[in-house]
C-alpha cells in the first residue's frame, strides 16, 4: 500500500477510491458509510499493518465530498482502534486492529453484488433478466424434459457436468466451426469458476500473465489470487495489440495469456481477420497456454462472431470457456471448459475437491433450455440492439459531450468522460441513483482507463433513459459545493 500519498500520482489515489467501490449506497451519515468501507478493505487484507491512508484533502477530493466527512470517518476508525493519527503526521494502520485474511480480494466491483439498494438503478453488473424459455422450463420441467426422472436420477455428484449437457454444447461448437466432443468439455458453475480453476491449475506465485489493459474483473481477481504478476497487453483498434502481445510474450515468456478477442469487456470490439489468424498462429508458435473467453460470442449485431482462436489453430494450447449467462440468464450459473481431454481430467479433479459438481437439476434443464438456443440468442440481440438504440440516442441529446465508440457486439458501452476522474464521477453518480463501474475496476494496472466508465444496456431502454437522466444531473452537479453532511 501506497507510504507517501503526496509523491504519488493521481492513479494510485484513483485506484484507492474506486477499491472502496459504491460506499456511499444504503442508510446513515455519510461518514459512517465511508468508515465501513474503510473498515471492510482493513479486515480483508487490503490495508496492511503500518500502511498509510491517503491524506483527509486529497481523498476528499477523489471521493468529491467535504473534508469533514474524511475527518469524521477517520475518527470513527481511530475510536475503534483501526488507525492511529498523530499531528502533522498521516493516519496509518494499527496493527492492534489489522485483522489479515490474504493479499488479495475480490475486486471492489463485485462487492456491490451482496449490497442490494432498491432505490439505485444498478448499471455495474452487465447480466441480464431471465429469458422466457428459462421461466418456461424452471417453471414446469415436466413439460419440456423427455424424462424428469433425471432430475434426481443417480447420486447427483457430476463433476464432468450433465453428459447430455456436454453433448449439447458440444454440437454448438461444432456447429460454429469448433469440432468438439463431450470429453473435451466441463462444464463449471459459471465462466467464472472455470477461469479460477484454469488459474489454480497452472499459476504459481511469480509466474507471468498477460491480460488486455482493461478487461473482465473476474478474470484479473483469479490470477491476482495465485500470486502471479499481471502484464497488461495493450488495445487497439480491433481489440488486442497484436505486435504489442508479440512482444511481450517474445519478452516476458508468460505462463498464461487471457483474453477476450471477440466482442471484449468492456470496449465491444472484434478482433478479426489477420490480427486474429497472426495471434492464434502466435499461440502455437510459442506454446503459450491461452485462455480464450468467448462469454460474449454470442451477441454479436451487424457481422457474424469471428472463429474461436483454437479453431483457426487446433493444434495450439488454447482453453476456450464461455457460459450460457449471456443468452439465458445469469442465474443459471452455466459455464464451460473446452480443453484438450487431459486437461479437461485434470480440471475435473479440482471442480470435485471444491463442489463435487455441479447443480444437477439446473444443468438438466439447461439441456431442455438450449433446445431453444438460436431462437434464443435471436430474442437476446434483438432485446440488446432495441436497449442500446435507447441508451446511445438518450446520451447523444442529454450528454452530447461524452465519446465512444459503436460496440460490434456484447453489451457493454465504453464511455470516455472528457477531462473528468472516472472513479469521483461515479460517487456523484450513485448519489443520484446510479450505480457506474469506474475504468480503473476494469484495469489489469493503475494508471488506466481513468477517465472511462461502463455502461452495461441489459435493461429495457425506458429505464437506461431514466438512468441517463439521472446521470445528467450528476455530470451537471459537477463542480458545484461539495456535501457537507457528516
Amino acid at each position: 500500500m501506497v507510504k507517501n500519498w503526496l509523491e504519488m500520482s493521481s492513479d494510485s489515489l484513483s485506484d484507492f477510491a474506486a477499491r472502496l467501490g459504491h460506499w456511499d449506497a444504503g442508510d446513515g451519515p455519510l461518514y459512517g458509510r465511508l468508515a465501513a468501507a474503510l473498515r471492510r478493505l482493513l479486515e480483508n487484507g487490503e490495508l496492511r499493518t503500518g500502511a498509510s491512508l491517503p491524506p483527509e484533502r486529497l481523498l476528499a477530493g477523489a471521493l468529491a465530498v467535504s473534508r469533514n466527512t474524511i475527518s469524521a470517518a477517520y475518527g470513527e476508525l481511530r475510536r475503534d482502534g483501526w488507525v492511529d493519527s498523530r499531528r502533522g503526521s498521516s493516519t496509518t494502520v494499527n496493527s492492534a486492529g489489522y485483522s489479515p485474511v490474504g493479499a488479495h480480494v475480490a475486486n471492489g466491483l463485485f462487492a456491490t453484488l451482496i449490497r442490494d439498494n432498491p432505490d439505485v438503478i444498478d448499471l455495474t453488473i452487465a447480466v441480464p433478466q431471465a429469458a422466457p424459455i428459462v421461466t418456461e422450463v424452471l417453471s414446469n420441467p415436466a413439460a419440456h424434459i423427455d424424462d424428469p426422472t433425471t432430475l434426481t436420477a443417480g447420486h447427483g455428484y457430476q463433476p464432468r457436468g450433465n453428459p447430455a449437457l456436454r453433448e449439447s454444447i458440444a454440437a454448438i461448437l461444432t456447429g460454429n466451426g469448433l469440432g468438439t466432443t463431450p470429453d473435451e468439455l466441463l462444464i463449471t458453475t459459471g465462466a467464472q469458476q472455470g477461469i479460477s480453476l484454469v488459474a489454480r491449475a497452472l499459476l504459481r506465485s511469480g509466474d507471468v500473465v498477460g491480460i488486455e489493459e482493461v478487461s473482465y474483473p473476474g478474470a484479473i481477481d483469479a490470477v491476482c489470487n495465485t500470486g502471479s504478476r499481471i502484464v497488461p497487453l495493450p488495445l487497439a483498434d480491433l481489440g488486442v495489440d497484436v505486435e504489442a502481445l508479440t512482444a511481450v510474450v517474445r519478452r516476458e515468456r508468460p505462463r498464461l495469456l487471457y483474453l477476450v478477442p471477440t466482442f471484449h469487456n468492456p470496449t465491444g470490439t472484434a478482433l478479426d481477420g489477420v490480427p486474429r489468424k497472426r495471434l492464434a498462429r502466435l499461440i502455437a508458435e510459442t506454446e503459450t497456454t491461452t485462455i480464450d473467453d468467448v462469454t460474449l460470442a454470442d451477441l454479436d449485431f451487424d457481422q457474424p462472431a469471428p472463429p474461436p482462436l483454437a479453431a483457426l489453430e487446433p493444434e495450439a494450447p488454447v482453453i476456450t470457456i464461455g457460459s450460457l449467462s449471456k443468452v439465458f440468464w445469469g442465474g443459471l450459473r452455466i459455464g464451460w471448459v473446452r480443453a484438450r481431454p487431459a486437461v479437461i481430467s485434470h480440471l475435473a479433479g479440482l471442480k470435485a475437491a471444491s463442489d463435487l459438481g455441479g447443480n444437477s437439476p439446473s444443468q438438466t434443464s439447461a439441456v431442455a433450455m438450449l433446445e431453444h438456443y438460436e431462437e434464443t440468442r435471436s430474442w437476446r440481440k434483438r432485446q440488446l440492439g432495441e436497449s442500446l438504440d435507447a441508451l446511445t440516442t438518450a446520451l447523444k441529446t442529454r450528454l452530447p459531450e461524452w465519446q465512444w465508440e459503436a460496440p460490434l457486439g456484447g453489451p457493454h458501452l465504453w464511455i470516455r468522460l472528457p477531462e473528468t476522474d472516472a472513479a469521483g464521477f461515479t460517487q456523484l453518480a450513485l448519489r443520484s441513483g446510479i450505480a457506474l463501474v469506474a475504468g480503473p475496476l476494469l484495469a489489469a494496472t493503475t494508471g488506466v482507463a481513468n477517465d472511462r466508465i461502463r455502461i452495461p444496456y441489459y435493461l429495457p431502454g425506458p429505464e437506461l433513459v431514466t438512468a441517463v437522466s439521472c446521470l445528467e444531473t450528476a455530470w451537471r452537479s459537477r463542480g458545484r459545493s461539495l456535501d457537507l453532511r457528516n
